[in-house]
């Protein structure tokens, strides 16, 4: 087994700035890309993009989108690829997002207000998985972490199904609440499973 993919203090952040970074690893994505970075427009305080290889234009539309794009040698661990550039964020709060996801757009408000309240360390959201075509209704619903507070305490763990971790060891009960702001994700659609 790899050691940690984080040092064992952590990084300690205490000048971080009131708002949102959109975090995101990406590669390959040109057709999903830039929709789900429309639908944080105007929530989201910036956005950063950590490129593992992309061969379309994914970067492209990235930095047209108001991305800072990163480049980051794909080494088959989605935890080390998310903490790199979970790293580079400058914001109180990290929005982690995939390119086949998109808020809902009633909910930016929604995630404005719950970061300007919270108390905790972070929150799930309210995925809805579409399936078959878009469009015809079908989806399932689970809930996922996609809010952390950016204060060096927490590092995704373990290189496939990454899962949050404190590097201080602390319990983690309690913290991260479940809130009723939604997203889309179209990952699971026919037309992107065939792409």
């Amino acid at each position: 087994d790899r050691p940690p993919a984080f040092p064992r203090e952590g990084k300690q952040v205490t000048s971080a700035r009131p708002g949102i970074s959109l975090c995101m690893i990406a590669r390959d994505e040109q057709e999903l890309l830039e929709d789900c970075l429309l639908s944080v427009q105007g929530v989201v305080d910036e956005i950063l993009v950590a490129d593992t290889g992309s061969g379309d234009d994914t970067r492209q539309i990235a930095v047209r989108c108001g991305a800072q794009v990163y480049d980051y040698s794909w080494d088959f661990s989605f935890s080390n690829a998310r903490n790199f550039i979970m790293e580079k964020a400058s914001c109180e709060w990290i929005l982690l997002l995939d390119a086949d996801e998109r808020l809902f757009p009633q909910d930016g408000a929604k995630l404005l207000d719950f970061v300007r309240a919270a108390t905790g360390d972070g929150a799930h959201f309210k995925v809805y998985n579409h399936v078959g075509a878009y469009g015809d209704g079908q989806y399932t619903i689970h809930n996922a972490l996609r809010l952390v507070r950016n204060n060096g305490l927490y590092r995704f763990v373990g290189d496939i199904h990454e899962q949050l971790s404190r590097v201080d060891h602390a319990p983690m009960d309690g913290l991260f609440c479940v809130t009723d702001i939604r997203l889309h994700h179209l990952g699971y659609l026919d037309s992107v499973v065939s792409r």
